[in-house]
Protein backbone atom coordinates (compact mmCIF):
# COMPACT_ATOMS: atom_id res chain seq x y z
CA UNK A 1 0.00 0.00 0.00
CA UNK A 2 1.55 3.39 -0.84
CA UNK A 3 2.06 5.72 2.04
CA UNK A 4 1.23 10.14 0.98
CA UNK A 5 5.11 9.76 2.74
CA UNK A 6 6.75 8.29 -0.52
CA UNK A 7 5.22 10.42 -3.14
CA UNK A 8 3.20 7.40 -4.61
CA UNK A 9 -0.66 9.00 -3.20
CA UNK A 10 -2.10 11.35 -5.67
CA UNK A 11 -5.05 12.48 -2.89
CA UNK A 12 -7.46 11.56 -5.81
CA UNK A 13 -11.22 10.32 -5.54
CA UNK A 14 -12.74 8.31 -8.21
CA UNK A 15 -15.46 10.53 -8.70
CA UNK A 16 -18.03 8.31 -10.84
CA UNK A 17 -17.92 5.09 -8.70
CA UNK A 18 -21.55 4.23 -7.97
CA UNK A 19 -22.82 7.49 -8.95
CA UNK A 20 -25.79 6.58 -11.29
CA UNK A 21 -24.77 7.37 -15.01
CA UNK A 22 -27.63 7.20 -17.71
CA UNK A 23 -27.15 6.14 -21.00
CA UNK A 24 -28.17 6.56 -24.28
CA UNK A 25 -29.28 2.60 -24.41
CA UNK A 26 -28.67 -0.33 -22.60
CA UNK A 27 -28.75 -4.22 -24.09
CA UNK A 28 -30.88 -6.42 -21.91
CA UNK A 29 -29.17 -7.16 -18.75
CA UNK A 30 -26.15 -4.46 -19.25
CA UNK A 31 -27.61 -1.31 -17.49
CA UNK A 32 -25.26 1.33 -17.42
CA UNK A 33 -25.14 1.29 -13.78
CA UNK A 34 -22.34 -1.59 -14.18
CA UNK A 35 -19.85 0.43 -15.46
CA UNK A 36 -19.43 2.04 -12.26
CA UNK A 37 -19.92 -1.02 -10.06
CA UNK A 38 -16.16 -2.01 -9.83
CA UNK A 39 -16.89 -5.82 -10.59
CA UNK A 40 -15.13 -7.07 -14.14
CA UNK A 41 -18.10 -9.22 -14.42
CA UNK A 42 -20.57 -6.62 -15.37
CA UNK A 43 -20.60 -3.87 -18.04
CA UNK A 44 -22.93 -1.85 -19.66
CA UNK A 45 -23.67 -2.74 -23.32
CA UNK A 46 -25.64 -0.43 -25.89
CA UNK A 47 -28.02 -2.03 -27.75
CA UNK A 48 -27.10 -3.20 -31.41
CA UNK A 49 -28.67 -0.30 -33.07
CA UNK A 50 -27.34 2.26 -31.03
CA UNK A 51 -25.20 4.93 -33.73
CA UNK A 52 -23.36 7.00 -31.10
CA UNK A 53 -23.31 5.33 -27.67
CA UNK A 54 -23.02 7.69 -25.12
CA UNK A 55 -23.24 7.25 -21.27
CA UNK A 56 -22.88 10.01 -18.76
CA UNK A 57 -22.76 11.07 -15.05
CA UNK A 58 -23.46 13.84 -12.90
CA UNK A 59 -20.13 14.29 -10.29
CA UNK A 60 -22.09 15.19 -7.22
CA UNK A 61 -25.47 17.32 -6.81
CA UNK A 62 -24.67 20.58 -7.95
CA UNK A 63 -20.78 20.39 -7.08
CA UNK A 64 -17.35 21.18 -9.55
CA UNK A 65 -14.86 19.11 -9.53
CA UNK A 66 -11.59 18.44 -10.61
CA UNK A 67 -10.78 15.66 -13.04
CA UNK A 68 -7.28 14.80 -12.92
CA UNK A 69 -7.86 11.76 -15.27
CA UNK A 70 -9.87 9.28 -16.64
CA UNK A 71 -9.79 5.08 -17.17
CA UNK A 72 -11.71 3.32 -19.26
CA UNK A 73 -11.91 -0.82 -18.82
CA UNK A 74 -13.50 -2.39 -22.08
CA UNK A 75 -14.71 -5.42 -23.04
CA UNK A 76 -14.69 -6.98 -26.07
CA UNK A 77 -17.68 -8.81 -26.71
CA UNK A 78 -18.52 -11.52 -29.53
CA UNK A 79 -14.46 -11.29 -29.96
CA UNK A 80 -13.45 -15.03 -31.36
CA UNK A 81 -10.23 -15.47 -32.72
CA UNK A 82 -11.14 -18.96 -34.30
CA UNK A 83 -13.64 -17.10 -36.32
CA UNK A 84 -11.32 -14.23 -37.57
CA UNK A 85 -13.11 -11.54 -34.93
CA UNK A 86 -9.85 -9.73 -33.71
CA UNK A 87 -9.67 -7.68 -31.00
CA UNK A 88 -8.62 -3.58 -31.59
CA UNK A 89 -9.03 -0.01 -31.02
CA UNK A 90 -12.09 1.63 -29.74
CA UNK A 91 -12.43 5.22 -30.86
CA UNK A 92 -14.30 7.36 -28.95
CA UNK A 93 -14.32 10.95 -26.81
CA UNK A 94 -15.08 11.85 -23.30
CA UNK A 95 -16.28 15.04 -22.50
CA UNK A 96 -17.30 17.20 -19.53
CA UNK A 97 -19.49 19.89 -18.50
CA UNK A 98 -18.66 22.86 -17.52
CA UNK A 99 -22.08 24.01 -16.18
CA UNK A 100 -24.09 22.61 -13.20
CA UNK A 101 -27.23 21.89 -15.40
CA UNK A 102 -24.79 19.90 -17.80
CA UNK A 103 -26.14 21.98 -21.16
CA UNK A 104 -22.67 22.28 -22.43
CA UNK A 105 -20.16 19.82 -23.42
CA UNK A 106 -16.45 20.16 -23.88
CA UNK A 107 -14.06 17.63 -25.04
CA UNK A 108 -11.67 15.95 -22.68
CA UNK A 109 -10.13 13.36 -24.11
CA UNK A 110 -10.43 12.49 -28.26
CA UNK A 111 -9.67 9.37 -29.23
CA UNK A 112 -11.74 9.80 -32.10
CA UNK A 113 -8.97 8.48 -34.01
CA UNK A 114 -7.24 6.21 -31.65
CA UNK A 115 -5.26 2.91 -33.03
CA UNK A 116 -4.04 1.57 -29.41
CA UNK A 117 -5.39 -1.33 -28.43
CA UNK A 118 -5.93 -1.01 -24.70
CA UNK A 119 -8.58 -3.21 -21.98
CA UNK A 120 -7.46 -0.72 -19.47
CA UNK A 121 -7.20 2.41 -21.22
CA UNK A 122 -5.70 5.03 -18.70
CA UNK A 123 -5.19 8.42 -19.45
CA UNK A 124 -4.00 11.97 -17.10
CA UNK A 125 -5.87 15.47 -18.59
CA UNK A 126 -5.28 18.73 -17.80
CA UNK A 127 -6.86 19.62 -14.51
CA UNK A 128 -10.66 20.53 -15.85
CA UNK A 129 -13.27 21.71 -13.45
CA UNK A 130 -16.53 20.11 -14.44
CA UNK A 131 -20.24 18.73 -13.11
CA UNK A 132 -20.31 15.98 -14.89
CA UNK A 133 -18.34 13.56 -17.72
CA UNK A 134 -19.37 11.79 -20.26
CA UNK A 135 -18.41 9.52 -22.80
CA UNK A 136 -19.19 8.61 -26.50
CA UNK A 137 -18.63 5.44 -28.38
CA UNK A 138 -17.67 6.80 -32.39
CA UNK A 139 -16.35 3.15 -33.13
CA UNK A 140 -15.00 -0.28 -32.46
CA UNK A 141 -13.38 -3.46 -34.03
CA UNK A 142 -15.35 -4.97 -37.12
CA UNK A 143 -17.26 -7.19 -35.90
CA UNK A 144 -17.10 -6.48 -32.07
CA UNK A 145 -19.64 -4.63 -29.87
CA UNK A 146 -18.34 -2.21 -27.51
CA UNK A 147 -18.69 -3.17 -23.47
CA UNK A 148 -18.08 -0.68 -21.11
CA UNK A 149 -16.75 -2.79 -17.54
CA UNK A 150 -15.86 0.67 -15.94
CA UNK A 151 -15.30 4.30 -16.64
CA UNK A 152 -13.47 6.17 -13.46
CA UNK A 153 -12.76 9.76 -13.19
CA UNK A 154 -10.29 10.34 -11.00
CA UNK A 155 -10.67 13.81 -9.09
CA UNK A 156 -10.69 16.42 -6.02
CA UNK A 157 -14.01 18.12 -4.72
CA UNK A 158 -13.78 21.98 -5.10
CA UNK A 159 -13.96 23.20 -1.72
CA UNK A 160 -15.39 26.68 -3.07
CA UNK A 161 -15.66 29.87 0.14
Amino acid sequence: MPHPEDGNDTGWLPLTFLQRPWASSAAPGRDAIYACDDSVLSWWQPDDDDPEPTITWRLGDGTRYYIHAVRMIWRDIEMETLDGIYPGAFRYVVEYAPKSDLSEWKMLIDASENTDDLCVDYRETEDILAFGIRLRILGAPEGIRPGLVSLTAFGNYVCER
